[in-house]
């Protein structure tokens, strides 16, 4: 069994990593509304190189202790509760509004392949529910997981990915942190990186940022291994993940034990944690609104920057507010956010027993 600091730890990361998905899209849709140039960024280029695979690495983690002990029924019931009806609700609300505010495009019909783009804008929400299920159905084989996850990463790789099918990348990336973070969890590997590790990997980080281009993100090189430029770029976004996550790691690590001598400051990361993709749902659907709408932006970028982010503090203070006009555990909270449980129900955030070695 995972101790419960560690799940404690693993439980703050989650949160920090939704918040600084919050970030990224909030530079995506409000700061750089109409442009494409959010992907130079260097606050969102920095962000998306590693955040998403350290948020399904965590996922992973946190469910490696119990997940085998659930039935598979039971894991796909807990899934479509958690997941599957907040998705079927905000999906509504973004069409609703679409059909309300269609976009400027030809016809302005929302097409198959329109449709096929907003499901993609949740492709986090279908990495978890299909990465969390094949785990639980690879330990249905009579294979000892640490052999056969590692076998499944490989065989998920390998899957040969047209340059149309987006999501299905997607979701192979997701499946590959999530997985690693299962294995982690499962080899019981107590990870401590000490500050000299971030130093070290510092410059790594630098020079894999300054080779990172839009072409390398998981967005446009789709896993293809087929295409030997893109080989080149997914080799790079893979190394990059790696890097920049092991130097994430000492520093989060010192954050969660700074706020731990104040609890009730990791009280909107444990909301973040619990709630996790849901939450994404509702910021896509909230940013994508803002992104096709009049909104007041001044251009100036530090404060768009200091505007968005205070509509994501919002966001997220809605949101728990919502918790008290919307009670956890009625059919309307499911609805709207799904369930505030874990699978195999791991404990919840708490102040660390030993906050004196940052390391």
């Amino acid at each position: 069994m995972l101790s419960t600091d560690r799940l404690s730890f693993a439980g703050f990361q989650k949160g920090m990593m939704i918040a600084l998905i919050l970030t990224g899209h909030f530079l995506q849709f409000y700061v750089y509304k109409g442009s494409e140039a959010y992907w130079q960024d260097p606050v969102f280029k920095t962000l998306y190189i590693f955040i998403f695979a350290y948020y399904m690495g965590v996922n992973g983690y946190l469910v490696s202790s119990k997940l085998q002990a659930q039935s598979l029924a039971e894991v796909v019931r807990f899934k479509f509760l958690q997941f599957m009806l907040p998705l079927c609700f905000w999906l509504a609300v973004e069409l609703a509004f679409i059909v309300l505010y269609p976009p400027a495009r030809p016809g302005g019909q929302l097409s198959a392949g329109g449709l096929l783009g907003l499901l993609a804008g949740f492709w986090i929400l279908f990495s978890d529910v299909v990465s969390i299920l094949l785990l639980r159905l690879v330990g249905e084989l009579k294979i000892n997981l640490k052999i056969a996850v590692p076998l499944s990463m490989l065989l998920v790789f390998l899957i040969p990915n047209g340059e149309k099918l987006s999501l299905l990348a997607l979701i192979r990336y997701g499946y590959l942190a999530t997985a690693t973070g299962y294995m982690i969890g499962v080899f019981r590997l107590d990870v401590r990186l000490p500050w000299p590790v971030f130093a070290l990997m510092l410059p790594a980080c630098c020079v894999i940022y300054a080779f990172w281009t839009t072409d390398t993100f998981i967005y446009e090189n789709r896993l293809n291994y087929l295409d030997p430029y893109k080989r080149q770029r997914i080799g790079l976004m893979l190394l990059g993940m790696i890097v920049f996550s092991i130097a994430a790691y000492p520093l989060l690590r010192w954050i969660w034990l700074g706020l731990s001598r104040t609890p009730t400051l990791l009280a909107p990361f444990r909301a973040l944690a619990t709630l996790n993709s849901p939450v994404i749902m509702f910021e896509v659907v909230f940013f994508y609104v803002i992104s096709n709408t009049d909104v007041w932006r001044s251009g100036v970028y530090a404060i768009d920057l200091a505007v968005g982010a205070a509509m994501t503090i919002a966001a997220v203070c809605l949101i728990r507010l919502s918790m008290t006009v919307i009670r956890p555990g009625t059919w309307l909270f499911h609805l709207v956010w799904g369930t505030l449980a874990n699978l195999g129900d791991p404990p919840r955030l708490r102040t660390p027993q030993v906050a004196t070695n940052p390391a």
